[in-house]
């Protein structure tokens, strides 16, 4: 997977780029809201992670001018603005997730992975996550073979709420 990270502060690029490159990603960055529109729009990129304070075009403008585009990739906002304000501004703008800073690589990776994992289909046996049971729920109204995946306190929770 291809990620442009869109951030001008040298630290932050650098500490997610070579995580990320770490984990097996391809990753490339702009500084600024402007080559990070232009580079975008080029279309090679599968996720994008955005500061919110940019220089030029800020992030919550370029997320709303690719979306203008209909552009779908997936987008992370960051940024150290993250009340509930900013984190729903950020959401409202077209921002699949927003992130605030500081924050855990770890965290970071875990929502790039489970946004791929959404895109790209799920095997809910193999990846159960609370989320899945409620897509599977939604699919499968009473298929509760499923159920075993929680515990046993969300397994009564479940089916209290399901009936």
């Amino acid at each position: 997977m291809r990620i442009l990270i869109v951030e001008d502060d040298d630290k932050t690029a650098n500490y997610l780029t070579r995580g990320l490159s770490e984990s097996g990603y391809i990753v490339d960055r702009a500084n600024d809201g402007d080559t990070g529109l232009t580079q975008t729009l080029e279309g090679i990129y599968d996720f994008l992670i955005v500061d919110k304070r940019l220089p030029g075009v800020d992030g919550l403008e370029l997320v709303r001018r690719l979306r203008e585009r209909e552009l779908t990739l997936p987008i992370l906002m960051i940024s150290g603005l993250a009340s509930i304000a900013d984190r729903v501004e950020g959401l409202q703008a077209g921002c699949d997730d927003y992130l605030g800073k500081p924050y855990a690589f770890s965290e970071l990776l875990a929502r790039i992975e489970a946004n791929e994992w959404w895109r790209h289909g799920h095997d809910h046996r193999r990846n159960p996550r609370v989320r899945d049971l409620f897509m599977l729920w939604m699919e499968e109204p009473r298929g509760l073979a499923w159920i075993e995946l929680v515990s046993p306190d969300a397994q009564a929770w479940l089916l209290g709420w399901m009936d």
